[in-house]
């Protein structure tokens, strides 16, 4: 029941949705309360590679934006230009 959840997440929301990913986790969290480790290692490997894509695209987001907000003072400073 859950396998099918997630897939229809999965192909809703797309595999690197945040809430796709927390069905992901609680599927590998499930695998283990059920003593399927190998199962519930596969799904907690899917989380982490999923996650650490998410967060790096937000970090990514997040300096870009601080850049354009916040630019350091030598990248408009007319005087550097000039050589």
């Amino acid at each position: 029941m859950h396998r099918r959840a997630l897939e229809g997440s999965e192909r809703v929301l797309g595999e690197e949705h945040p809430d796709t990913l927390t069905s992901v986790y609680y599927l590998a969290f499930l695998f283990h309360l059920q003593q399927h480790y190998y199962a519930a290692l596969e799904c907690i490997s899917e989380y982490m590679v999923g996650i650490s894509r998410l967060l790096a695209h937000s970090i990514l987001l997040l300096w870009h934006a601080s850049m354009i907000t916040n630019p350091p003072s030598s990248i408009w400073r007319l005087d550097s230009c000039q050589s």
